[in-house]
């Protein structure tokens, strides 16, 4: 949880709103001094400024406002404030009042009263263990909250009863963001926008580059050349081969042109909910034309280059159809090549198979596997020349038999009990037992540990996000920010909830193999690289870690202390690890 120093940090003061709208809108006065009515001297709040409201329901204590001058409200609803600020100035009495109709959510509100409060009368709250008052009217010297909204806000000023509306100014400031900070924002809107038009750009190149080979093609004509030589195993194989090569190439390139375009519509859709949010502050605000107009320049540009990205996705669409249907026709001449396997040799039906594999992970030692998008096959042997290296093993006498994929073992011994569970060849089955099933292992757990890592790097970027300083003493938490902060970190705890059982399989495997391995007197490095994955997933911890810090750094709110609470709890989970 957030430290005891977070409870010293500003809040908002809703009664101060009024002061920068002055210096916003009245900078024509110069007052020679600031004096509020009702002012006590040395009191420090200037007479405060005046609260009033029609009602006012929710969890508080009403003895404590009259008998310890604080009103607090843990969660409520206020309908008909208004607020109200006199200040003297050179040019006479200038009052600014704030008003909005509510109702008005409120959290952890917290008022600080001078002199007595007026309370109307009491009424029937809206919720079971709340309480009601109605025409409340308290002057306070300054009022907190977590979250508070003030919907259908209007701002009137009065120098000496001349009056004035400016709500379209108030509506501006009282909004998420100020202009200002739509401003300093507008140089990173365009960076996404370039970001995105370059990935856009990779994603033609690679659509066009596909279109010119015409590679699908190309495969599906030598699938029908290979059901010719199904029984001729050695003309199949080089086809095979050619099949399997190009398949991997057409399929990386498929995937490389749907990720480009996956991380471009989410660079888009990013910004035009920017866009959107900033388009509300500036709408019909003569003063902020330029500005309006700069949102308007990146809003065609979002717009020309979703009509890209959208058309870029249609034709993707259509490749990965026309290649979902050529790997229907491979695992068709699979079948096919399997009802004549009594014209091949096992050997070299089990290589063309692997070849025609498309998309075929090898859970073995040695991490074999196809070399996806290289054109080639990179195996430093087969799961069947493993079996085939125990079973030379097992019917070798000699106890200090090695195989040319594992390490040697060091030292002899005189066990020659070949049939004896501890005898050599047996832990050697056992110790490649264990590191295929540690392999497995990682295989399962690698895409539950790259989508944690990516749920974790987007809340990194949506906490600097969470919140918005308005009118420099006014803090307010984003709830669009918030809402896609709480979705990721739910998908974040479901991915680790899978991850927390693929981990003690993985610890499982590796201690196993650790035990075997010394028993053996050898090393691997498959164990080395399994032992360095199980540090790549307790790294997890850090990144949180450093997630949590961001987010204590941020301005109280209850939410974000939920937030940082689930972390702290997943933290503790991988600490277990």
């Amino acid at each position: 949880m957030k430290s005891w120093i977070k409870t010293h940090k500003k809040f908002f003061f809703i009664g101060w709103v009024g002061v920068l709208i002055l210096s916003l809108c009245f900078s024509i006065y110069s007052p020679n001094k600031v004096v509020a009515e009702g002012e006590t001297g040395d009191s420090g709040n200037s007479g405060g400024f005046l609260v009033e409201a029609d009602k006012v329901e929710g969890t508080m204590d009403v003895l404590k406002i009259i008998t310890e001058g604080e009103a607090a409200i843990g969660e409520g609803i206020i309908y008909g404030l208004t607020m109200t600020k006199t200040l003297a100035t050179d040019k006479g009495n200038l009052t600014i009042k704030i008003k909005s109709p509510g109702p008005i959510n409120v959290e952890n509100l917290v008022g600080k009263l001078i002199g007595l409060p007026v309370l109307g009368g009491v009424c029937t709250p809206s919720k079971v263990g709340w309480a009601c008052m109605t025409d409340v009217k308290m002057t306070l010297s300054d009022q907190t909250a977590d979250a508070i909204d003030l919907p259908n806000a209007t701002v009137e000023t009065c120098l000496n009863d001349q009056c004035q509306d400016v709500s379209n100014l108030a509506k501006a400031l009282l909004a998420t963001k100020t202009p200002e900070e739509i401003k300093k924002e507008l140089p990173s809107l365009q960076k996404d926008l370039e970001k995105a038009a370059d990935l856009i750009e990779q994603a033609k190149d690679l659509a066009d580059q596909i279109e010119k080979d015409n590679a699908i093609d190309a495969v599906n004509q030598s699938i029908e050349k290979a059901k010719k030589l199904v029984t001729s195993p050695n003309q199949l194989k080089p086809v095979a081969d050619q099949i399997g090569n190009t398949y991997d190439q057409l399929l990386k390139a498929s995937g490389d042109w749907g990720a480009n375009l996956d991380e471009a519509n989410q660079l888009l859709d990013q910004v035009g909910q920017q866009i959107e949010q900033d388009e509300k502050v500036v709408k019909n605000m003569p003063q902020l034309e330029a500005l309006s107009k700069n949102l308007a320049t990146l809003k065609k540009q979002l717009e020309d280059l979703m009509d890209n990205a959208e058309k870029l996705s249609k034709q993707q669409k259509q490749y990965q159809d026309r290649l979902d249907a050529t790997t229907k026709q491979i695992e068709a001449l699979r079948q096919l090549i399997l009802s004549h396997k009594n014209v091949y040799d096992e050997a070299l039906l089990q290589t063309i198979l692997d070849a025609l594999s498309v998309g075929i992970l090898d859970q073995a030692p040695g991490n074999l596997q196809k070399n996806k998008g290289s054109g080639s096959i990179n195996e430093d042997s087969s799961a069947k020349d493993q079996k085939q290296d125990t079973n030379q093993t097992d019917q070798n006498t000699s106890p200090t038999d090695t195989t040319s994929s594992k390490p040697s073992d060091q030292g002899t011994t005189n066990d020659t009990s070949q049939g004896q569970p501890d005898s050599k060849a047996e832990l050697k089955k056992q110790w490649q037992e264990a590191l295929q099933n540690g392999m497995a292992n990682w295989a399962a757990i690698k895409p539950n540990l790259d989508k944690a890592k990516d749920e974790i790097e987007t809340m990194d970027h949506l906490a600097d996000e969470l919140t918005h300083s308005l009118l420099i003493i006014l803090n307010r938490l984003d709830p669009k920010k918030a809402k896609a902060f709480d979705s990721h970190l739910d998908a974040l705890e479901t991915h680790m909830e899978h991850l927390d059982g693929q981990v003690s399989a993985l610890k499982t495997s590796i201690s196993k193999a650790a035990e075997l391995e010394k028993q053996l007197g050898i090393s691997s490095k498959d164990l080395q690289t399994l032992k360095s994955n199980l540090a790549e997933l307790k790294s997890l911890k850090t990144s949180l870690h450093q997630l949590e810090a961001k987010l204590n750094a941020l301005p109280e709110f209850k939410t974000i202390d939920g937030f940082i609470d689930r972390i702290e709890n997943l933290q503790s989970d991988i600490g277990a690890w």
